[in-house]
């Protein structure tokens, strides 16, 4: 009965012993890992030399820069939608001050949307476009001519 009772004790603390020597492993193997995990999470915060950035400091800039254009957009867009009604408005002006000024110009207004725009970048272009229109119907001098009309320069040779 001794014999048995023996041998169950050490049975039992044979079992114990190989149940610490399987902990300790899986601990040894637990903390193995969590040392790789560290070290690669260290890397991924620390830069790898002091010419570049490291990768957690890249992805930051990628996602602010993100962030920033996003917001750009956003911005960009409330500003149109409160710009343009005010183009409209200052392009109807604009086009009625010039019908009134000249009736030929709010014409070709009318006829070439694209003429109206560059007026509209170009404010210069206006004056220069009605002296020009000015002057459309009254002969222009030539070099040495008199400025007289081409019917009454052609009499004088009749």
């Amino acid at each position: 009965m001794f014999y048995t009772v023996k041998r169950m004790s050490n049975i039992i603390l044979t079992a114990i012993l190989i149940v610490f020597l399987a902990q300790s492993i899986v601990f040894v193997v637990f903390v193995s890992k969590m040392s790789m995990v560290f070290k690669e999470f260290v890397s991924f915060l620390a830069p790898a030399d002091a010419t570049t950035p490291s990768p957690a400091a890249v992805v930051w800039a990628s996602m602010c820069k993100q962030l920033v254009i996003e917001f750009k957009t956003v911005i960009m867009g409330l500003m149109s939608v409160q710009a343009k009604p005010e183009k409209r408005l200052e392009n109807e002006v604009v086009t009625a001050a010039l019908s009134d000024q000249s009736p030929v110009l709010a014409a070709a207004l009318k006829a070439f949307p694209s003429l109206r725009k560059i007026f509209m970048k170009n404010p210069g272009l206006i004056d220069f476009a009605l002296s020009k229109i000015a002057t459309m119907g009254k002969p222009s001098r030539e070099a040495g001519g008199s400025g007289a009309s081409f019917a009454s320069q052609l009499e004088k040779y009749t």
